[in-house]
């Protein structure tokens, strides 16, 4: 069996996970290892590792829910395997939890790039519930013409020093993105990630560029797009961050995609937009 950034759906099919770690008080604010093991899924850094890791320092284990523990496994399966913190991923096992008999089956663990394996022959887990999964990584080839909301909402604006929606802007000139977003079913107290491409031509407009809003728990840059980890409740929430235009032409200005981290069948993304930088 594989663990995924679906692991809950292992939790179910008789299988645990283990997390070694320290006791600690438990200081930790509502849904912030949900929220942190998303960003490090999404973005594996050590940066991001390392807080991930720091956090836990606080948490019994006993305190760590079903969904936390899911959530913790998957991410640390996602960290980079070289560095000080690879050791920690030792930490994270299968088990299984219902044996033909009194005795354990002998059971074997391998580890890889991103998964677990576990070998225990007798062990009479149902595997209702099991699955096999394939992953992509990439954009869709063709811009969204249309929203659609499935549980989210959200809406993206390019906006002008003015705080002006536009459509052409000089290079050179600052623009601010604004994304509005919001929930309209699931559990508010799941992290929603925000994933939003940047336009060709354009890129952060300084080197600390980061999501800015309410309840935004993580955020992460790369020289295409910013990633935010964030909670929405019913109330509509707004988010910023800027780009600077660099290069003169016509864009595609992709679609601003949300997911909820918990239930990947809530998601969200706007239509795509066209922005034109002249010299």
């Amino acid at each position: 069996m594989r663990l995924t950034d679906e692991a809950d759906e292992l939790q179910k099919a008789a299988t645990s996970i283990d997390v070694s770690k320290s006791e600690g008080n438990d200081t930790l604010t509502l849904g912030g290892i949900p929220a942190l093991a998303s960003a490090v899924r999404l973005a594996p850094t050590p940066e991001g590792t390392a807080h991930l890791l720091q956090t836990l320092e606080s948490r019994p284990l006993a305190s760590l829910t079903d969904r936390e523990r899911a959530f913790l496994a998957s991410a640390l399966l996602s960290a980079p395997s070289n560095g000080a913190h690879a050791g920690k991923l030792d930490a994270v096992t299968l088990a299984c939890t219902a044996p033909a008999a009194e005795k354990r089956p002998a059971e074997s663990l391998a580890k890889g790039d991103g998964f677990v394996t576990l070998s225990a022959p007798g062990c009479t887990a149902s595997l209702k519930g099991l699955y096999h999964s394939t992953t992509a990584a990439g954009w869709p080839a063709e811009p969204h013409k249309t929203a659609s909301y499935e549980g989210l909402e959200v809406v993206k604006r390019i906006l002008n020093e003015a705080g002006e929606p536009v459509t052409s802007v000089k290079a050179g000139d600052v623009v601010t993105v604004e994304i509005r977003a919001r929930r309209t079913s699931g559990n508010a107290e799941s992290p929603v990630v925000i994933t939003d491409l940047f336009p060709g031509g354009f890129a952060p407009a300084s080197t600390d560029e980061s999501l800015q809003g309410v309840d935004v728990r993580q955020t992460a840059v790369s020289e295409d797009r910013m990633v935010g980890v964030c909670m929405l409740e019913h109330q509509e929430s707004t988010f910023t961050y800027r780009l600077r235009a660099q290069t003169h032409g016509k864009y595609t200005v992709p679609a601003v995609q949300a997911a909820d981290g918990a239930d990947p069948t809530i998601k969200a993304h706007d239509k795509s937009l066209t922005l034109t930088v002249t010299p």
